[in-house]
């Protein structure tokens, strides 16, 4: 037995040993590491790497689609190297050393334009983000952020105003880069209200003056505020939970009335809302809201950017029948939380601009992408990655090549068209000055187009990769990435195998319908497999969205994008959305059925006359996504039914089910 006296050296001398060994293989590790970090460069720049191997090492260059451009078989004996210019665009390296790998990114931008207004990025400076990110904010073009001075750090004592020096510390920050801050009015205050939402004379009045103070401390930076933020979502308590919309439009009525008095050169931001939900606007305009607002917010969070163009038409068409002429701002949209994968990454960056140019194209004056940079649980959404990111500190991503690239490209275009062409084929032309560029992508290609240009052009991808084009005759391929033409454009064509009859979020609408679509509900039993019997379902709202439903089923609803089942009793009530059609032949089905929710899962079939053609199970521990493809041949008058049942029980906890789904015929179509 070894004495307690005589073990512990015996540890350390294990302990040293151990550490040794680690040092070691830490030593033995590659290291690389860029000239500029953060990583963003000029395309007449030529990166410098840094690296260390103790072993046979390459380093590869990607791009954006991650496509290998150049192999470098490393130098053990040399410590650093420079890479070719490279054009605009997202890049990647890597270097191999046996099994481990070390990478990093960057972007090489053109030189940025004069900062944009149009285009503006959320941050988080009021958390306590810190501000040596500010340069790379302008580095892409954009000139404007939105972000908070929170009320109650603002005004910690009744009637005292606080200056806390994170706050100042960012706007100066701001104020140095030319950048300007659209600060958010919010939240609650815990000497007013008892620290909930403000609801009373005295608590809004109290708002409303820390309101003015802001407007006051920053008269000559801050040109606009926002009042409150996503009141008709989370961040709201107390009695506004009971009325929203009245507990708001009373707030933004006596806050506008204040901040005007105080400065009516000052633009006041109302609507609060998240997501473009007409109900809730309609609520707001049938209490006055529009003599209180000079612009209004939304927030456009949804899964196809191209459907934002139907939700922004209709909060147009309401605003104009209230009498306000406001402009409307997406002052938050994004996309790709959690989601932070090479592809992820792709998506999101395609994302990002597919839904600019769709909310520009469709009137939206001013937009703020959510997020600059990763953060908490958004990693994925920011142009940015962290800090401590392996690919590099605040280390760029596609996304922020891509944002760079829609400002350089479209910022301060005026006349924006959208194109005739198939629905499916998205090709937009905007014009600046004698300046026309047209921005081109198709979600579900890749569909095969043909532009003619007299004198030739200039094609940019997604990341701000350009290429010349030669005069004539040239073919392109678009995809769900936008790609940028410049030029002379006498024609573009982009020819499809088949003719689209009907789409189901593009058709949706609540008036009563006149055309192919009908929304219903059947009830059955747990073994049923077709509609025996459709009840047509009337159009209803809830606080986001106008919809078919009916009083008996709460749950029951067919949407634009979405389907919710019921139950009744011991009875499942399917949502059934049925398509008619019109003449006999072959027709292609093709669309997804998507499911987020918790609950037991959901049920989804296509029936054919009230035959199964496509059935699948969406299921939180299984499959969330079923795509379908089908080639039917029909029956003039035939019945298509796109339905969602309970699923396995009658659980219909957060059973919605997202539905897209076109339908065309074989032969071809412009």
């Amino acid at each position: 037995m070894t004495s307690r006296a005589g073990w512990r050296p015996r540890v350390c001398a294990l302990a040293a040993l151990l550490g040794v060994a680690a040092a070691s293989a830490s030593n033995d590790a590659p290291q690389l590491r860029l000239s500029r970090s953060p990583a963003v460069y000029l395309p007449d720049d030529a990166p410098q790497v840094n690296y260390r191997t103790t072993a046979q090492a390459v380093l590869t260059v990607q791009d954006w689609r991650g496509q290998v451009l150049k192999r470098i078989e490393l130098d053990r004996t040399r410590a650093s190297l420079s890479l070719p210019r490279l054009p605009a665009g997202y890049y990647e390296i890597a270097l191999s050393q046996g099994e481990t790998q070390r990478g990093l990114a960057f972007a090489v931008l053109e030189k940025a334009p004069a900062l944009s207004h149009t285009f503006g990025v959320m941050t988080h400076f009021a958390q306590g983000w810190n501000t040596d990110v500010v340069p790379l904010i302008a580095r892409a073009g954009i000139g404007t952020v939105r972000d908070e001075q929170y009320w109650q750090q603002v005004e910690p004592h009744p009637g005292t105003y606080a200056s806390p020096a994170p706050y100042e510390r960012y706007m100066a920050a701001l104020h140095d880069a030319g950048i300007e801050p659209l600060l958010v009015l919010s939240f609650a205050n815990s000497a007013y209200d008892g620290g909930q939402t403000p609801h009373t004379p005295a608590g809004r009045a109290a708002f409303a003056a820390y309101g003015v103070e802001l407007a006051r401390r920053h008269a000559r930076q801050v040109p606009a505020v926002e009042v409150w933020n996503e009141i008709n979502g989370t961040f709201c308590s107390g009695p506004c939970r009971q009325d929203q919309a009245g507990t708001y439009a009373a707030l933004l009525a006596d806050t506008y009335a204040a901040l005007k008095a105080e400065n009516p050169a000052l633009t006041v931001v109302g609507g609060a809302a998240v997501k473009v939900p007409l109900p809730w606007f309609e609520a707001l305009l049938a209490r006055g809201a529009a003599r209180h607002w000079d612009a209004v917010a939304v927030h456009p969070y949804r899964g196809d950017p191209e459907g934002a163009a139907q939700e922004i038409g209709a909060l147009q068409r309401a605003l104009h029948a209230a009498g306000s002429s406001a402009p409307i701002w997406a002052t938050e949209f994004g996309s790709g939380a959690g989601q932070t994968g090479a592809a992820a990454r792709r998506a999101t960056a395609a994302y990002l601009t597919r839904m600019a140019v769709v909310l520009r194209a469709a009137g939206v004056e001013r937009m703020y992408w959510y997020l600059l940079r990763d953060y908490d649980s958004f990693g994925g959404m920011g142009l940015l990655r962290t800090q401590d990111d392996a690919l590099g500190s605040y280390a760029p991503t596609p996304a922020y090549a891509a944002y760079a690239t829609l400002i350089r490209e479209l910022d301060g275009a005026q006349a924006i068209t959208r194109e005739p062409t198939d629905p499916r084929t998205h090709i937009y032309r905007f014009a600046r000055a004698a300046e026309q560029t047209y921005v081109l992508w198709a979600p579900d290609g890749p569909v095969p187009a043909t532009v003619d240009l007299p004198t030739g052009g200039v094609l940019t991808n997604l990341v701000g990769t350009a290429q010349s084009l030669p005069a004539g005759t040239s073919t392109l391929t678009m995809d769900e990435n936008p790609q940028y033409l410049r030029g002379a454009v006498r024609s573009i064509s982009a020819p499809r195998p088949d003719t689209l009859l009907a789409d189901a979020r593009a058709d949706f609408g609540t008036d009563p319908p006149t055309g192919p679509w009908e929304y219903g509900a059947s009830l059955q039993r747990a073994d049923a497999v077709s509609v025996d019997k459709l009840v047509k379902l009337g159009p209803t709202a809830n606080a986001w969205e106008h919809h078919f439903g009916d009083p008996r089923w709460p749950a029951l609803r067919v949407g634009r994008d979405d389907m919710h089942p019921a139950q009744a009793h011991d009875a499942a009530v399917w949502a059934v959305r049925r398509y008619r059609t019109a003449d006999a032949g072959p027709l292609w089905v093709r669309g997804t059925f998507a499911r987020t929710g918790a609950g037991d899962g959901s049920g989804v079939r296509i029936l054919l006359d009230g035959k199964p053609v496509f059935e699948a199970q969406l299921t939180p521990g299984g499959a969330r996504r079923a795509d379908f493809d089908l080639r039917l041949d029909v029956a003039r008058g035939a019945l298509i039914d796109f339905v969602v049942t309970p699923g396995p029980g009658l659980d219909i906890t957060d059973d919605a089910v997202a539905l897209e789904a076109r339908l065309s015929r074989p032969g071809g179509s412009g």
